[in-house]
């Protein structure tokens, strides 16, 4: 059942003690991938993940900026994923800017159809790959079986998940008018929603119960 409300509220309680450290962790995802091209976007993306599934097994860990890192392990799969993601993204995103011109040419109506378009392709994109990079992370899945059991997950209930894509989105907008520095909270509470919403859905994986993120993560050895 998908639960956004609860979700976000329960990412919220998830980084709240440690609100300065997820801030700092924010800055350096933004810096890293705006200074490599986001290049590094997708695996420490997914060494966020593991510390936030390391916190929903084990709420006396305290994260640490450096356990980003652990994601590293996964870079070939996680950059593919990324590469790949935003291919997709591109391609509805242009087909997107069709309809709407399209539409926009009907009075009244199309002109607020043509706005709405390119917002629902946003929203459905976040819905259903919303758990491609905490596959990769947690169950170390290639990129292209990511993809691929992320939209099966969401395909049966892909009218509540956008619903959940749409509040992140809200969460990220809202973050970025406070003058960007609300990114650095809006930005943890979203992954952090996501991550509990991926316990909840498709389960943490086991095998890296008790673990610290560093020492879960086996190497990436396939690329």
């Amino acid at each position: 059942m998908v639960r956004p409300g609860e979700w976000l509220t329960e990412g919220w309680g998830l980084i709240r003690e440690d609100i300065v450290t997820h801030a700092i962790i924010a800055l350096v995802i933004s810096i890293g991938s705006a200074i490599t091209a986001s290049i590094l976007l997708g695996p420490l993306l997914c060494g966020y993940f593991l510390v936030l599934m390391r916190r929903l097994r084990d709420r006396s860990y305290r994260p640490d900026v450096g356990d980003i890192f652990a994601g590293f392990s996964v870079f070939g799969h996680a950059l593919l994923a990324w590469i790949a993601l935003s291919i997709v993204l591109s391609i509805g995103g242009a087909i997107a800017s069709v309809a709407a011109w399209i539409a926009s040419a009907v009075p009244i109506i199309g002109q607020v159809a043509s706005s709405v378009i390119g917002l629902a392709w946003a929203i459905a994109f976040a819905a259903l790959f919303v758990f491609v990079f905490p596959l990769i992370a947690d169950r170390r899945e290639d990129f292209w079986t990511a993809i691929q059991a992320s939209t099966q997950i969401v395909a049966p209930q892909f009218v509540q998940f956008c619903g959940f894509g749409a509040v992140l989105y809200v969460l990220h907008l809202a973050g970025g008018l406070l003058c960007g520095v609300g990114f650095l909270i809006a930005m943890p509470v979203g992954v952090a929603a996501t991550a509990v919403a991926y316990r909840d859905v498709v389960g943490l994986s086991e095998s890296v119960a008790g673990s610290t993120p560093l020492d879960a993560a086996p190497e990436d050895g396939d690329l």
